[in-house]
């Protein structure tokens, strides 16, 4: 990919992973990942061209696919359900919502506070299909699929020049993307921020790199420093895909008081 050291800024969103942080990690010698989940093609082309204006270095985008899901609901409620949440946790802030005269907000594409992650996206089949074929317009260098078996695209994106990766949290679904034909498998394990998978890394990551050779393994979860990465890379890794870390750094645009917190932070916090 044209990149000096194996670490990938993993797409934090809402807007974490923005054009300023994924320039300076590609500037920095990695490969910076936008976030665009919850972006319309138009919202996704000015993000390019903003990150296009601080590097010229190699960088991704990466969204949710529930391309194949045309019931998929951006409804509250109905996404709630999806997020398998307690009835009992819906019942309180619910009532805690309408108690203190907090909107549910359907249609923005930000998190209202108390909604879930699942409900603050304005994921839908349509969205879906609009964002595939702005990645295959904006030719980015990989792109990442968070959520959803991204083989269906693999053939347009390698005519597009665009490298496929998917990210998995288990060796089933490493596999299944890993026959689909995707340039590599990020395996995330426990350790991972978002959708993450149930087995611990040092599990996972050799599991997936045996079950999908030779495609390559990109192990998230748990890397912060040169240790953590040369772990993953000795379990089977090529390289790392890292989101917290850099939110302890200047470029990132989450408030100073959650960085502080987050570099406080011990193992049990």
């Amino acid at each position: 990919m044209g990149i000096d050291y194996p670490i990938m800024l993993a797409a934090m969103a809402p807007d974490v992973s923005d054009p300023r942080l994924v320039a300076a990690v590609s500037e920095a010698g990695g490969i910076g990942v936008l976030a665009c989940a919850d972006k319309s093609p138009d919202e996704m082309r000015d993000l390019v061209k903003e990150t296009q204006k601080l590097t010229g270095k190699p960088f991704g985008i990466d969204v949710g696919l529930p391309i194949k899901a045309k019931n998929f609901s951006t409804d509250y409620r109905k996404a709630l359900e999806l997020a398998n949440l307690p009835k009992d946790h819906v019942i309180f802030r619910d009532g805690f919502m309408d108690e203190h005269d907090i909107p549910y907000d359907d249609d923005t594409s930000h998190a209202t506070p108390g909604m879930s992650s699942i409900a603050a996206y304005k994921l839908s089949y349509e969205l879906g299909q609009q964002q595939v074929r702005a990645i295959l317009d904006l030719k980015p260098t990989v792109f990442v699929s968070a959520l959803g078996d991204p083989s269906f695209m693999v053939d347009d994106a390698h005519a597009a020049g665009i490298k496929v990766m998917s990210v998995v949290g288990k060796t089933k679904d490493a596999m299944r993307v890993g026959n689909g034909g995707v340039d590599a498998v990020i395996a995330t394990g426990t350790a991972a921020g978002g959708p993450s998978g149930e087995v611990d890394g040092t599990v996972l990551i050799p599991a997936v790199a045996e079950a999908v050779a030779p495609t390559p393994v990109v192990a998230g979860g748990g890397v912060t420093n040169g240790r953590s990465l040369a772990g993953m890379l000795a379990l089977g890794a090529i390289g790392a895909w890292v989101g917290s870390r850099f939110i302890a750094s200047r470029e990132c645009s989450v408030p100073d008081w959650y960085k502080d917190k987050l570099v406080e932070a011990t193992d049990t916090s």
